[in-house]
């Protein structure tokens, strides 16, 4: 009598460990969508030379503060996008239509993190002068879960001018 006789679990296990080479080597194959013609955007060495303190008053933005205390109203778990940073970020900013985004989010912990950075790289907006927008937030967890943005950077490419292959807090002309 073997194990796997006994036990499902470690019947599945022993098929599992003998895909994992197939498996561990799609993850890390390039996929269709990279490699897609219209993926020409590289946001993977995305350079910022300046940034400065998101402007949280801006046009067509709620003010931070505004935002956040529309969040501590919901109850917990009621929406599930305040329970997660990322969305949380997004909902905050909205959608300008860029054609690449990137985004990474880096808690300060393991499991149960109160503190997370989450960064979000937007580059090829339908724009004469504005060419992508690079932010940095930092965001808090209150002991309901529920995400809160403490401060935000950002920083802008232009189609022309000065700052075509990076990123800077100045505006484009």
């Amino acid at each position: 009598m073997q194990i796997t006789d006994v036990h499902p679990l470690a019947e599945w296990m022993a098929r599992t460990l003998l895909a994992t080479p197939l498996l561990l080597s799609s993850l890390f194959m390039s996929s269709a969508v990279a490699d897609a013609p219209y993926c020409d955007i590289n946001l993977d060495n995305t350079v910022v030379a300046s940034s400065r303190e998101l402007e949280f008053s801006a046009p067509g933005r709620m003010p931070l503060p505004d935002f956040n205390a529309t969040i501590a109203e919901i109850p917990p778990k009621q929406e599930s996008w305040i329970m997660d940073p990322v969305r949380v970020v997004l909902e905050y900013l909205g959608t300008p239509g860029a054609r690449a985004v990137a985004i990474r989010r880096c808690d300060a912990s393991g499991e149960g993190a109160t503190e997370t950075a989450v960064r979000i790289i937007e580059d090829g907006y339908p724009d004469d002068s504005l060419r992508g927008t690079w932010y940095s937030f930092s965001l808090e967890r209150d002991a309901a879960g529920r995400w809160f943005i403490l401060r935000g950077r950002e920083a802008f490419r232009c189609w022309r001018g000065e700052h075509m292959d990076s990123y800077s807090e100045r505006n484009c002309p």
